[in-house]
C-alpha cells in the first residue's frame, strides 16, 4: 500500500513539472542538439518512444505529446533525403526498420491513450469531412487502374488517409479538453517557430564554414565555405523539409508567438518579440516566395493587431530597434566573411515583385501542372488519374519523391487525382474547415490566422499532402473543437 502510494506521488510530481512551459522549451532545445550533430536514430528514438509512454503512463497528455510532436524536427541536415540526392542514410536497413517499429510503437501508445480516453473522442465533429476525403483518396485513379499505376496511387493515399483521418482519431483522443489547452498550443508552436529559426539559420552557419579536417563526412558534404551559387535555394535543406516547406512551418507557427506577446507573462515579452523578429528574418533565408508573401502580410496584420491591443508599445518599439541594429551589424560580419550576393539578389527579386520577367509571369512550372491536372480530370471526370500517375505521365515524371509531383494546389489536386468525388470531398472538407475556425471562441483570431495562412499557402505548394504538415492542420482543428465545445457548455450553464 504504501508502494502504491510513493509511486502514484512519484507520478503525480512528475506529471506537474512536465507540465510546466519551460518543459517545452526544454525538448525543443533538445531536438536541436540532436539535429545539428546529427544523431538523427538515437533522438528520434528517444523522443519517440518517450512520449508514447509518457501518453499511457501520465494522465496528461500533454508531456508525451510534445515529445512526439517536436520528433520530426530532429531530422538532419547531414542526413536528410533533400531532394532525393541523400537517400543513403534513411534507406540503411538498420535505421530504417527501427524507425519503422518506433513509428509503430508511437502509434499504438497513442492508440491505448485513445481508448482509455475515449470520452474525448465526442468533442470531434469533423470525422464524416476526415473520412469522406480518404475514402476518396482511396478511390483515386480506380477508374483506369493500369493506366493511372492505381496499385501504387494506393501507396500514396495511405499517406493522406494517416494525415488526415488517423491523426485526427488520435489527436482527438488522445489530447484533453482541459483549461489552459490554447496556451499550452500556443507554447508549443512558439517554441517551435524557434527551434525552426535556428534550424534554418544553422543551414547558413554549416554552409559558410570550410569543412574542416577531423569532422564526419555527413557534415563536410554541407560544407562550402561561404560558397553561395546560383541555385542556392535547393541546398537549403533543413533536414526534415526543404526551404519552401521551412518557411511556411514558419508562418503557420507564428501566430501563436504573437498570441504570447499579448498574453504571456510581461517579463518574458521581450523574448516574444525577439522570436517574431527572428523567425521573419529567417522567413527571408528560406528565400520560399510561397512563406515571403503570406508571411509578409501576415506578421504585418498581426504586428498592427499586437500593437494595437498591447501596452507594452515603448517596449515593442525598443526591442524593434534593437533588433535591427543587431542585424545591421551581422550583416556586416557575414558580408565580410562570404560572398551573400545571390542570396540577396534572389530576396531582392521577390520584394521587387521579380516573378514577372522579360518573358511575362512565371509560373515555376506550377502551370504545367495545373494543366496535366484539368487533363487527368478530362481523362475520367468522375475519379481522376490517382496520386501515383503525375510521377509517370507529364513534365515531372521520373522525380524521386511522389511529392514533388503532387500538383502544389490542393484544389486542382482535387480535381487532378479525384476527379468529381475528389472535387466535392475537397468542397465537404474545407466548408467544415471554414465552419470549426469561424464564429465566436477563445482566441479565435490567432486560430483563423493559422487557418488562413495554411489555407492559402496551400494554393501554391505541396503542404496540404506532407504528413508533417497537415499534422499541424489537424491539430488546430481537433484543438478548436475542443476549445468551442467547452465554450458552448459554458454559455448554456449561463443561460
Amino acid at each position: 500500500m504504501l508502494m502504491k502510494e510513493a509511486i502514484l506521488n512519484i507520478r503525480e510530481k512528475t506529471e506537474k513539472l512536465l507540465c510546466k512551459p519551460q518543459y517545452i522549451y526544454i525538448v525543443c532545445l533538445a531536438a536541436f542538439v540532436f539535429h545539428v550533430f546529427a544523431l538523427d536514430l538515437i533522438g528520434i528514438m528517444t523522443f519517440a518512444i518517450l512520449g508514447g509512454l509518457l501518453l499511457v503512463l501520465l494522465d496528461d497528455a500533454r508531456p508525451g505529446f510534445t515529445l512526439i510532436f517536436t520528433t520530426v524536427f530532429i531530422v538532419s541536415t547531414q542526413n536528410s533525403p533533400g531532394y532525393g540526392a541523400g537517400e543513403e542514410y534513411y534507406a540503411k536497413p538498420e535505421i530504417l526498420y527501427p524507425l519503422f517499429v518506433t513509428l509503430g510503437f508511437v502509434i499504438l501508445c497513442m492508440a491505448i491513450r485513445t481508448v482509455i480516453k475515449r470520452k474525448n473522442l465526442l468533442d470531434g465533429k469533423s470525422y464524416i469531412p476526415f473520412a469522406l476525403l480518404s475514402v476518396v483518396m482511396v478511390l483515386s485513379g480506380l477508374g483506369h487502374p493500369e493506366q493511372n499505376f492505381y496499385k501504387e496511387s494506393l501507396i500514396y493515399a495511405a499517406f493522406g488517409v494517416f494525415s488526415y483521418l488517423v491523426l485526427y482519431v488520435l489527436f482527438t483522443g488522445c489530447i484533453d479538453r482541459s483549461e489552459g489547452l490554447f496556451d499550452y498550443v500556443a507554447t508549443l508552436m512558439t517554441a517551435l517557430c524557434l527551434l525552426i529559426s535556428l534550424e534554418v539559420l544553422f543551414v547558413y552557419v554549416l554552409n559558410m564554414l570550410p569543412p574542416f579536417e577531423g569532422l564526419p563526412a555527413n557534415w563536410k558534404r554541407n560544407m562550402r565555405s561561404g560558397d553561395f551559387p546560383n541555385y542556392w535555394k535547393n541546398l537549403i535543406i533543413t533536414g526534415w523539409g526543404v526551404s519552401n516547406v521551412a518557411g511556411e512551418l514558419l508562418v503557420m507557427t507564428a501566430p501563436f508567438v504573437f498570441y504570447k506577446m499579448l498574453h504571456g507573462d510581461d517579463k518574458h515579452s521581450v523574448l516574444y518579440a525577439l522570436v517574431v523578429f527572428f523567425s521573419a528574418t529567417m522567413i527571408m533565408f528560406t528565400l520560399s516566395r510561397n512563406a515571403m508573401l503570406f508571411g509578409g502580410v501576415l506578421y504585418l496584420a498581426l504586428a498592427v493587431y499586437t500593437f494595437i491591443k498591447t501596452d507594452k508599445k515603448k517596449t515593442y518599439v525598443c526591442c524593434f530597434g534593437g533588433y535591427l541594429v543587431f542585424l545591421l551589424v551581422l550583416s556586416l560580419v557575414i558580408l565580410g566573411q562570404t560572398d551573400i550576393n545571390n542570396v540577396i539578389d534572389y530576396i531582392g527579386e521577390i520584394l521587387a515583385f521579380g516573378v514577372v520577367g522579360g518573358d511575362g509571369l512565371k509560373w515555376h512550372g506550377r502551370d504545367k501542372l495545373i494543366r496535366l491536372a484539368v487533363e487527368f480530370f478530362r481523362e475520367d471526370i468522375w475519379l481522376g488519374g490517382g496520386f501515383a500517375k503525375s510521377l509517370h505521365v507529364g513534365p515531372y515524371s521520373g522525380l524521386p519523391t511522389f511529392f514533388q509531383a503532387l500538383f502544389h494546389n490542393f484544389v486542382f489536386q482535387a480535381v487532378g487525382s479525384g476527379g468529381i468525388l475528389g472535387i466535392i470531398a475537397m468542397l465537404v472538407f474545407v466548408g467544415f474547415a471554414v465552419k470549426t475556425f469561424s464564429g465566436s471562441y477563445e482566441n479565435n483570431i490567432f486560430m483563423l490566422a493559422f487557418a488562413v495562412s495554411f489555407g492559402l499557402m496551400a494554393l501554391f505548394d505541396t503542404i496540404y499532402y506532407i504528413p508533417y504538415t497537415v499534422m499541424f492542420l489537424v491539430l488546430m482543428i481537433a484543438v478548436t473543437e475542443k476549445i468551442k465545445y467547452k465554450s458552448e457548455v459554458k454559455l448554456l450553464k449561463n443561460v
